[in-house]
């Protein structure tokens, strides 16, 4: 649980806080946790990303001029979203350039063993999130700008790119989005007036649905990997049969 600049490690069981993790200096915007081991990695708008360790109550390491992270399906591989400062040699104007940086999750102090650029074609968006798709052939894009990119994991290529109204009332919220457990489907929620969810088709490109049940913003959407459900949330929570698509 992430309260300001302070991650909270809670315990549902008696309903106390076991331990804090402090070392960000502003409110942090993403927390993603390892699923091979005892680690979680935390992302903050002080432009830092800290990989920590539960056991050891402490930060791992720091990579600085990164905003976003994530873990692979295998928890072998860290992606990080890279800041790099660009200077052009003939207006002199600085400019950041987004890349996106692998990292073997057994040896953080190696440099990373990949580094993707974003092309500026495909998009002068501010990134904000990043996710690996369950299969591990993917990465999602996220921004706060109607765009969505997917890559390739192994070689960065753009393989779609996903615009829509879901952030008409650009209020910079990270509304997130979610693939399906069988990475063939890609979900998002919505800050329009009329607070759908947007489903694709990954394999095609195409909108194959809208989804209208919430009554404000859907901020967050997380499919069972057990279960066939999907679950979204404004402020209030639904959860989704994919055979009906009828919240409950």
């Amino acid at each position: 649980m992430a309260h300001a600049d302070r991650i909270m490690y809670w315990s549902l069981h008696d309903n106390n806080i076991l331990c804090s993790f402090i070392g960000h200096t502003d409110s942090i915007t993403s927390i993603d946790l390892s699923p091979s081991e005892s680690t979680f990695v935390s992302c903050s708008k002080d432009c830092t990303t800290r990989v920590w360790e539960y056991e050891k109550k402490q930060c791992k390491i720091k990579i600085s001029k990164s905003r976003a992270a994530c873990f692979d399906n295998t928890g072998m591989i860290l992606a990080c979203l890279y800041i790099k400062d660009n200077k052009d040699q003939v207006t002199a104007k600085k400019t950041n350039v987004q890349q996106v940086h692998l990292f073997n999750t057994e040896n953080y102090e190696e440099r990373p063993f990949s580094i993707f650029s974003i092309d500026e074609q495909n998009s002068t968006a501010e990134i904000k999130q990043m996710r690996f798709s369950p299969d591990g052939q993917l990465i999602l894009l996220g921004s706060t700008e109607n765009l969505i990119l997917l890559i390739d994991s192994f070689d960065g290529k753009l393989r779609h790119k996903f615009t829509g109204q879901f952030n008409e009332l650009v209020t910079g919220q990270i509304l997130e989005a979610g693939f399906s457990p069988d990475s063939r489907y890609l979900i998002t929620g919505s800050e329009s007036a009329k607070q759908k969810l947007f489903v694709w088709n990954i394999e095609t490109g195409k909108e194959i649905r809208l989804l209208d049940f919430h009554p404000t913003t859907v901020s967050a959407v997380k499919f069972s990997h057990v279960y066939c459900m999907l679950i979204t949330a404004c402020q209030n929570l639904v959860v989704w049969i994919p055979e009906s698509s009828q919240g409950n």
